[in-house]
């Protein structure tokens, strides 16, 4: 149970941090893309082991999601937050000021961009938080509430740090 747990935790971490680190990114603090390629590909190897782990979990009755579900959650993911990168990059583009002097023409760039850059991006933390909670069965519920306590709090401080 105990690197069960810790997989929960990781992998519950590595998807705040990913995201705090995007979100400052598109805020336009320096260097918040390199800095998310850390948690990215942790990410990704836990995520690896847990795929590869899932199967003896589903059999001992350990892990509740099925694989069709987790592939198909994480396509609907990736699609929601490339959905909202596109939006973003038109908010910003049809904003006031946002397009002086012809500046639209790359919105033919940015909105292709911003769609292949944000499907990889939801589809792994979509992947990591619903291998999360296909783990949550077997794992005892306090513990469980103490993981996401301390992930909630990780992820107030991480967004404060990188929010400025």
């Amino acid at each position: 149970m105990n690197s069960r747990l810790v997989l929960f935790a990781a992998l519950l971490s590595c998807a705040v941090a990913l995201m705090a680190c995007a979100l400052a990114g598109l805020r336009g603090v320096g260097g918040a893309f390199v800095l998310g390629l850390v948690p990215a590909g942790v990410l990704l190897g836990l995520l690896i082991a847990v795929r590869q782990r899932a199967s003896q979990w589903r059999r001992d009755g350990l892990f509740r999601l099925s694989s069709g579900a987790w592939w198909s959650g994480s396509i609907v993911g990736g699609l929601l937050v490339a959905l909202w990168a596109v939006s973003e990059v038109i908010s910003y583009l049809f904003a006031p000021g946002g397009c002086d002097g012809g500046a639209c023409g790359v919105a033919i760039v940015l909105v292709p961009a911003a769609f292949v850059g944000g499907l990889p991006l939801g589809m792994l933390v979509s992947s990591a938080v619903l291998g999360a909670v296909g783990m949550v069965k077997g794992l005892k519920p306090v513990a469980v509430q103490g993981v996401l306590a301390g992930t909630a709090v990780f992820g107030f401080v991480l967004f404060m740090m990188l929010g400025r």
